[in-house]
């Protein structure tokens, strides 16, 4: 199974990975990005993280839950 070079740089490139980590330190900028508070977020994502979390195989890393809710949300 081959892998598309833009997911290769995924965690290198990625909206997500580049700017989610900015987000967490700022409220205003989280709010703005997502609609709702840091607080918020997490309390969604403790909901749903065991309906949409799924197993890392050989083939591929799975995304996080997290990260899934992030690019749903935006």
């Amino acid at each position: 199974m081959a892998v598309h070079p833009i997911l290769k740089k995924r965690k290198l490139e990625g909206e997500y990975w580049t700017l989610f980590k900015e987000l967490i330190d700022d409220e205003e900028k989280n709010f703005s990005y997502f609609r709702m508070s840091r607080y918020q977020f997490d309390i969604l994502l403790n909901k749903i993280e065991l309906l949409i979390s799924k197993q890392d195989t050989i083939f591929k890393e799975s995304l996080s839950p997290k990260e899934k809710l992030a690019v749903c949300l935006r």
